[in-house]
């Protein structure tokens, strides 16, 4: 029995080590692809004044925050602004709960002309917006008994 030569032997490993150095940058490769087109840039900020600077540019961005009403969540995308209450807080009443909880509005506007107040109250600036949410706030706020 006669043994390889050598170079023989180690061209054969060459050969296997370079296919799975090419198998392992393939999968890499078509991971970031899939993450990609599953997961798009969308720019996740921790502070309202992250968010409120990035949707001033009409970036991609979403903010979640923990307020008095309860969980909000923004969201700026091409220059469309929305804000869902989507968990009202513990101590809201049962009907309060049910006319908001799950309800958004959405804003319209211009690169440069963000309307901060959207994200620092609760119903200023939204004269121009629309959905749910604004409907809702509107009746509240006509049923609402003036302070005596």
């Amino acid at each position: 029995m006669t043994e390889k030569p050598l170079w023989n032997r180690m061209l054969k490993v060459l050969v296997i080590y370079i296919l799975v150095v090419l198998m392992i940058f393939g999968a890499c490769f078509v991971g970031l692809v899939i993450y990609y087109l599953f997961n798009p840039s969308v720019q996740q900020c921790g502070t309202k004044e992250c968010f409120m600077a990035a949707a001033n540019e009409c970036q991609d961005v979403k903010f979640t925050s923990q307020e008095m009403i309860g969980t909000v969540k923004y969201s700026s995308k091409d220059c469309v602004f929305t804000k869902t209450l989507a968990k009202s807080g513990e101590n809201e009443l049962p009907e309060v709960k049910a006319l908001l909880e799950g309800k958004s509005l959405t804003c319209e506007y211009k690169i440069g002309e963000f309307d901060k107040r959207w994200v620092t109250t609760l119903i200023y600036g939204i004269n121009y917006c629309e959905g749910g949410l604004k409907e809702t706030l509107g009746k509240m706020l006509l049923l609402a008994e003036p302070a005596k």
